[in-house]
């Protein structure tokens, strides 16, 4: 019976984490802290006196160990408890250097690296083969830096880091079985240098600043990951021939993808859907996902989802003739992303409360339609940085921006209802040749602004009412039209910041504090003034109407020569 005893419990001590049955512990043990003959009372001078295959024992009742060593043997560095026996680096630099290959460190806290901005860590592994195991690293820059070759990090627990693991100038690394809890930037991140390792098995929960895993480098796998609660997303696919794999992301996914770079990415889940991720394919539906990744895609249809509390709910990448219709696409960081992809179709939505845009029409998204969705509660309902798109008989409702133009020219926004924005429509800079048109405004605090070097551009045949400034166009921004638009119960109906604009046919009704002012700093007497034509002024004007404002430093008048009678009909 004693015999069978000793066996299963020599067995049973094989499965407990951080326990490898005494092979590590070989030749001279030298000891730290405790009590014992001979114990050393600083870390580095044991370090210092070990050799190649020798053991640093170090005891719990004298931490904190407030040090920063370097291991320059090949040895195994341990702790008798891993949450008690602490080496404290006093916020000035990297608690562990290793030095030399195949270094074991096991079984300590590594805290407090301090963070300038210059790579300090918990342990900065510098050398190949060596392995990190068992070990808490808290409060430092990372929790642990892999610079070289065949580093392992694994059972161990990184938390309220910066960032948890960096793989920088490593090749065929493994991080695994761990726990990345709470780091503020990302949980696991691979630098372009880092080339064929391995991130899996781990949790990675509860980011706040950034990313789960920043996914960088060539060759990598990132598979069998749970990543939850990551704020600014679970996976950031920035490199090339890498596989992501039966990860579960829950409350994050996949994060933008901006260029096409041919990683695999298969069988993973968001809120237990699974993530649709398809390359290069054409005319097919999507069913029963979690989120939605097009690359190059055309004629695929994406509707009736639940696209929700995700990182972006569909992103369409270089991707053409595709159809976003009917899903619930709320909650999200960004609600549809289209970067590179032209000719798609989002209709009839509900893309709400995103933290960032609800549509993001990016950069060489041209002709996109955009179309009958509500569209409430998001930073930027819609933003367009692109040409000839058209949005179009949406209820935008609720955001800071309802339809942000930014670099954009040729677009049309027509026949959306547009209330309680912040701003309505907000025309950011150099957008050129854009028509807002046939659109009711309510309640915004501007209803339509044009902010800088935006030129050419007609704002027409809208309902404008109840805004602090109805029209809002500010220096910088010329040679606009301003033409039969009701503006009504606004405090001022039209302000007008810049010069060469045209303002006519429009009824200023019901205003506050002024139908229509301007302020101009430019005094050339060759610059053009605005020209004020044929509007109507609240009441019949039988003399020309008189328009107050300011070219600075002095009171200044503009005229409108022939005001209307009565209300501009069309």
């Amino acid at each position: 019976m004693a015999v069978c005893v000793v066996v299963l419990l020599t067995v049973c001590c094989l499965w407990i984490p951080g326990y490898d049955g005494g092979a590590s512990l070989q030749g001279n043990i030298l000891y730290v802290g405790g009590s014992g003959p001979g114990n050393y009372s600083s870390l580095q001078l044991a370090l210092d006196a070990a050799g190649d295959g020798d053991t640093v024992y170090v005891y719990d009742d004298s931490a904190p160990y407030r040090e920063r060593v370097v291991v320059t043997a090949s040895l195994h560095l341990t702790g008798e408890s891993r949450t008690s026996t602490i080496l404290d680096g006093g916020g000035n630099g990297t608690v562990v250097t290793v030095a030399s290959p195949d270094v074991v460190v096991s079984n300590l806290t590594l805290r407090n690296s301090g963070a300038a901005g210059s790579g300090r860590a918990g342990v900065l592994l510098s050398a190949s083969g060596c392995l990190v195991r068992d070990v808490v690293l808290r409060g430092n820059e990372y929790g642990v830096i892999c610079d070289g070759r065949g580093q392992r990090v694994a059972g161990s627990l990184m938390a309220e880091n910066i960032g948890g693991v960096m793989l920088r100038n490593a090749t065929a690394c493994v991080v695994a079985d761990s726990l990345l809890d709470g780091n503020q930037l990302s949980g696991v991140s691979l630098l372009p240098s880092a080339a064929d390792n391995v991130v899996t098995g781990n949790r990675i929960i509860n980011g706040s600043m950034a990313q789960g895993v920043l996914a960088g480098g060539t060759g990598n796998r990132i598979e069998g990951n749970v990543v939850s609660g990551q704020r600014y997303g679970g996976l950031h696919l920035l490199g090339s021939g890498n596989v992501v794999a039966n990860n579960s992301f829950a409350d994050c996914g996949l994060g933008a993808l901006y260029e096409y770079r041919s990683n695999v990415v298969r069988d993973n889940t968001v809120n237990g859907k699974p993530l649709a991720y398809l390359e290069d394919v054409s005319d097919m539906s999507v069913a029963d996902a979690g989120q939605v990744f097009l690359v190059g895609c055309t004629g695929i249809s994406v509707s009736g989802q639940q696209l929700c509390n995700t990182t972006v709910g569909v992103e369409l990448l270089a991707s053409s003739g595709c159809h976003v219709t009917g899903n619930d696409i709320s909650g999200n960081l960004a609600g549809v992303m289209l970067w590179n992809a032209s000719g798609n179709h989002v209709m009839g939505n509900d893309i709400s409360g995103n933290m960032f845009e609800g549509v993001d029409v990016g950069p060489f998204s041209h002709h996109t339609r955009v179309e009958g969705n509500v569209i409430s509660g998001n930073n930027d309902g819609v933003s367009l940085w692109s040409r000839g798109n058209v949005v179009t008989d949406n209820t935008i409702t609720g955001n800071w921006h309802g339809v942000q133009l930014d670099l954009s020219d040729n677009n049309t926004i027509t026949g959306n209802l547009v209330a309680d924005n912040t701003e309505g429509i907000s025309l950011w800079q150099e957008s050129h040749g854009n028509a807002v048109t046939d659109n009711m405004f309510v309640n915004n605090t501007r209803a339509v602004s044009l902010h800088y070097d935006n030129t050419g551009n007609i704002v027409s045949y809208n309902d404008i009412s109840g805004s602090e400034y109805g029209v809002d166009i500010s220096p910088s921004s010329d040679s606009n039209r301003v033409e039969a638009n009701n503006l009504t119960g606004n405090m001022v109906g039209v302000w007008i910041g810049s010069t060469g604009n045209v303002i006519r046919y429009n009824n200023f009704m019901d205003s506050e504090r002024w139908h229509a002012t301007f302020i101009s700093a430019d005094r050339d007497p060759l610059v053009p003034h605005n020209r004020w034509n044929r509007n109507y002024w609240g009441r019949p004007h039988l003399l020309p109407k008189p328009i107050v404002g300011w070219r600075l430093p002095f009171p200044w008048l503009n005229v409108d020569w022939r005001p209307l009678l009565q209300p501009y009909q069309g």
